[in-house]
């Protein structure tokens, strides 16, 4: 599967997103609300949430020093 995480970022602008799930072995999903509705149906494999970290710390000039020790990193930019 090829990501585009910007194609995945505008359209939760578009959906009042809050959240964006990106998990290895499902699709990725959006909160909106108190609600979690999957973006496709396209389940994500290891090397697909890999790339989407990768787009995503590219976006933010990020570090990818914690997720790469730890395995998790939660934060947010707009």
């Amino acid at each position: 599967m090829s990501l585009d995480i910007l194609s995945v970022l505008q359209k939760a602008v578009e959906e009042n997103v809050s959240d964006i799930f990106i998990i290895a072995g499902a699709p990725i999903s959006f909160k909106i609300g108190d609600s979690i509705k999957p973006w496709n149906d396209s389940r994500l494999m290891p090397e697909d949430t890999e790339e989407a970290a990768k787009q995503i710390y590219a976006l933010d000039h990020r570090d990818m020093g914690p997720l790469n020790a730890t395995g998790d990193d939660d934060f947010s930019f707009s």
